[in-house]
């Protein structure tokens, strides 16, 4: 009996012991936290970290229609974190990849237009810049759009005078 007492208090010990030995379970954040990370990252224009967080944030998120315009900002903001690096990546494949979720997103136009427009000499290409700011400027037209209050059209006009020497 004193045997068996034994026994059973050393399973209990190892296998507490095992318990407390085991790596604790990874937390993995949700699509949101990781856009919040995103922005905070961005904030600091620290694009590059930005644009893995926004990534991620992008791989986490459900694939399902409902959530298309939630994956497309995601996809929008990796674009935008990319076009603001040295040499942007691949920013123009995100940008798409957020115009085929939601053709609505119009303000991606206005960021492949920044993209294009001799910025970085890379991706110049005069012809795709004037292409995008025409065609953010067609989407954003009506009175109180979120675009005039930020002054993007103002911007995107501007743009377009430059692009056309």
């Amino acid at each position: 009996m004193r045997r068996a007492v034994l026994v059973l208090f050393a399973v209990v010990a190892v296998a507490g012991l095992m318990q407390l030995l085991r790596p604790p379970p990874e937390v993995v954040p949700s699509p949101q936290e990781l856009k919040q990370e995103g922005d905070a990252f961005a904030a600091r224009r620290e694009w590059g970290r930005a644009a893995e967080s926004y990534r991620q944030a992008f791989s986490l998120e459900d694939p399902v229609p409902e959530r298309a315009k939630p994956r497309a900002w995601l996809a929008y903001l990796r674009g935008v974190a990319l076009a603001r690096v040295p040499i942007p990546p691949d920013a123009g494949r995100w940008f798409d990849r957020a115009l085929r979720l939601d053709p609505d997103l119009y303000v991606v136009h206005f960021e492949r237009g920044l993209l294009h427009d001799g910025r970085h000499p890379e991706t110049t290409d005069r012809r795709t810049a004037r292409e995008a700011f025409e065609r953010f400027l067609a989407a954003s037209e009506g009175a109180g759009s979120p675009a005039q209050d930020r002054g993007l059209v103002e911007q995107a006009r501007a743009a377009l005078e430059t692009l056309a020497d």
